[in-house]
């Protein structure tokens, strides 16, 4: 790695910092003030467009703060949006596929609780995967390697511990049920990136380029992950 991409990071990380610090400094000066809500009426009318996981969710939400008066316009005839599977048939199998999204369903904070209040039984299931490298023989799948089987072995430990890792120390910091809501300023890896901290458990490029990239990028709709923070 040069010495451009080194200076990159750095920037990244005191920026990221900074933010952090104002946002911080913000919160304690002004956080203890009372504030008005802006919808102090829990009487009024709110209508909330589209019935997928967060229109479904923020009506739940309002529900249980008060609101009475909660409408939510969907076009097709069902909620959930697109928070379903759909199992495709095709010579004499089946194949089940879901929204790749749901491998984090305990980020949707309110439409598992909804969920739950209504007894919907859910299954927490690993993302599955399918990297095939024909130039070096190798297909990485569900956390596995198949041929070479000996290439990506230690990287596979490092990236393993280095998940535990991070795991191990937000969930410290949190010290509550995960959101997207919010998340702990005093986390140090939401200051370092990814790539990063893979750099500094000892993770190679190669196992980075063929195997992170490719499996994340289907996750975040993107292929630049290098400046993406750990704790995500």
């Amino acid at each position: 790695m040069n010495v451009l991409c080194w200076l990159k990071y750095i920037a990244t990380f005191i920026c990221i910092l900074l933010l952090a610090i104002y946002t911080y400094i913000k919160s304690r000066l002004f956080g203890n003030k009372k504030r008005t809500p802006p919808l102090h009426n829990r009487d009024c009318k709110i209508a909330i467009v589209g019935g997928g996981i967060g229109g479904v969710g923020a009506a739940y939400a309002l529900l249980r703060s008060g609101y009475t008066n909660v409408t939510i316009y969907e076009s097709r005839d069902k909620l959930g949006g697109n928070a379903k599977t759909h199992v495709w048939q095709t010579d004499n199998k089946s194949i089940t596929t879901g929204l790749s999204v749901l491998a984090w369903p305990e980020i949707f904070r309110n439409y598992i609780h909804l969920l739950n209040e209504l007894n919907i039984k859910t299954t927490t299931v690993k993302l599955p995967f399918f990297i095939d490298n024909k130039e070096e023989n190798t297909i990485f799948a569900h956390g596995k390697q198949h041929g070479n089987t000996q290439q990506y072995n230690n990287d596979l430990k490092r990236w393993t511990r280095m998940v535990n890792t991070v795991k191990y120390v937000s969930n410290f910091f949190n010290g509550r049920e995960i959101s997207l809501y919010h998340f702990s300023l005093l986390n140090p890896f939401n200051y370092i990136s990814i790539k990063m901290l893979s750099l500094l458990f000892g993770i190679s490029n190669r196992f980075w380029n063929n195997i992170v990239v490719p499996m994340y990028a289907s996750t975040f709709l993107s292929t630049k992950l290098s400046f993406i923070p750990s704790s995500i």
